[in-house]
Parts: C-alpha cells; structure tokens; sequence
C-alpha cells in the first residue's frame, strides 16, 4: 500500500467519524494510520475508542482551565498559543501545522451544505431554515468559521415526514463514507489548493481558494 499518512484527531463528543476513519485504516481504505488523538472534552466517548485501539490520546479540559481562571484570575494565566477544539482554531495553531500555506493538511468535517450554515448546530440550523436539502462538507481549515476551501459533499433530501433526529442520523451515515474518502484524497496526494479569481457583473473581482481533485495515478 505504500507510504502511509500519520493522522491526528481532535475530538469533542462520541467520536463515530473517528470510528469510520480509524476502521477505514484498519481494512485499507485510508493509507494512513492514526497517532494521536486529542479532546477538549475529558468524557468524550470517542477517548474510549481511542483506548481500545491504543492510540495515543489527551485531553485539554477548557471547562475546567476557564473555571479556574474565572475563580482566579489574578494568578491564573493562559499560555498565548492556547487553543481548544470545537471552536475556530487560531492563526498560531494553523500556521504550526501548516508549514506550507498552498498545501493545507487540517481538515474538518461539517454537518451542512456550506458555506451554508457555519457554525456549532449546522443540521439543526438546515431543519429550522425549512430547507429541502440537507448534508455535509469536508473542508480544509483557514482563519475563519468554516469558510476554508471544500474538498467534498455529499447531499441527501429532506423528507416531509423527517425531524431533526432524522436528518442527523442520515447525514452522520453520509459523513463515515465522506470524510475517509476526502482523507484518502490526500493521502495519495490528489488535492490542490489554488487560488482563482472571478470577475463579477460591474468589474468587480473575487478570489476565492477552491480545492481541485487531481486524477489517480495508477
């Protein structure tokens, strides 16, 4: 199979898309390997995977670090490159990973159709819109709230009989299949990120960094 990616994973909550990745690992369909896995959320249920797969794993406990600092603040301090997860990662942390700005190598998976709603709740926010579209996106990191170049999507329509319960237990089965897919893109080196400019009605221009899917070299 080849030289194989090392990949590292922050989590929050159950951790099914690292399940999906790590079994995509484990039969061959990711040619990668997982080293570490990280959380800012001590009872994540996705430390326990990690666990019984001996991945090496920490945790960031934010909850606890803010409330000290809330119930000291005169002699509590936080280090300036401090970051937590499941939320915009900042400058310092990106520019640590990416050492190369054209080739991004953080990649995040979104429960909605962006750049429609970004943010913490994007399948509760695609259900109260009344949308008839629902699914979700695997993006690259940049500086702002899921607005980083999109590797993939997958869509699925929204029944009239669906909830919001529905609609995530769909798009989460969509996102096991999405996001090892766009993983084992980049493992074998088929995403380039370029920057292309687009001239508007009246001469006014855009630029914008999208993602092109090279094809497979056999």
């Amino acid at each position: 199979m080849g030289n194989k990616i090392r990949i590292g994973a922050l989590i929050s909550g159950g951790g099914s898309n690292l399940q999906a990745i790590m079994d995509c690992c484990e039969n061959g369909k990711i040619s990668g390997e997982l080293s570490f896995i990280g959380s800012d959320n001590p009872r994540a249920h996705g430390l326990k995977r990690a666990a019984a797969a001996q991945i090496p794993a920490f945790v960031v406990d934010y909850a606890s670090i803010i409330q000290q600092f809330k119930a000291d603040p005169a002699t509590t301090r936080l280090p300036a490159d401090f970051d937590y997860f499941m939320r915009t990662l900042t400058p310092y942390f990106i520019d640590r990973v990416n050492l190369d700005r054209g080739n991004p190598r953080i990649m995040n998976i979104h429960p909605a159709l962006l750049p429609a709603f970004p943010g913490t709740d994007g399948y509760g926010d695609t259900f109260r819109y009344g949308c008839k579209v629902a699914g979700s996106t695997v993006h690259f990191i940049d500086y702002g709230e899921d607005t980083g170049p999109i590797i993939g999507q997958r869509a699925f329509a929204i029944a009239p009989g669906d909830t919001l319960e529905s609609i995530r237990k769909k798009g989460l089965e969509l996102e096991w299949a999405l996001y090892p897919k766009c993983i084992q893109l980049f493992a074998e080196g088929r995403l380039k990120t370029i920057k292309k400019t687009y001239t508007l009605a009246g001469g006014q221009k855009r630029q914008r960094s999208i993602v092109e899917i090279l094809p497979k070299v056999e």
